[in-house]
């Protein structure tokens, strides 16, 4: 993460990425499907990229500090995913199996404003 700040403003950029994998397997009723069992397997693999980005603006609004940020957010979802029939933990048939790729992009703008020690408002819109 990168983070640069003076008295007037303040500026964040974070890159990350990771991947993620999970095996399931699932054998709900013990053989009264079909004659090799009714055990599942599901897949679910991922590898995730992603940025946060963020501006900040140190300002005052009748006497008061105030911050005002303006942000991006984009994360992109690599996935492959699958269900199997299977028997002992090895697969009989592919059920189902895809791949998918998903992008979401994710401005916003976010103002705070304390009002008094205990008192303070957070508005913001996100796209």
């Amino acid at each position: 993460m990168l983070k640069f700040r003076d008295a007037r403003t303040a500026t964040s950029a974070l890159l990350y990425g990771y991947e993620y994998g999970m095996d399931l397997f699932s054998n709900f009723t013990g053989y009264l499907n079909q004659t090799d069992g009714d055990e599942i397997f599901q897949r679910d693999r991922r590898f995730v990229l992603g940025t946060k980005l963020a501006q900040t603006w140190f300002t005052e609004f009748n006497q008061r500090e105030m911050e005002n940020r303006l942000g991006l957010d984009v994360r992109a979802d690599f996935v492959d995913v699958g269900l199997f029939s299977s028997q002992n933990r090895q697969i009989l048939s592919t059920t189902r199996s895809d791949d998918a790729t998903t992008v979401g992009i994710s401005p916003y703008l976010e103002n705070k404003t304390p009002w008094t020690d205990w008192f303070r408002t957070v508005a913001g819109v996100r796209g």
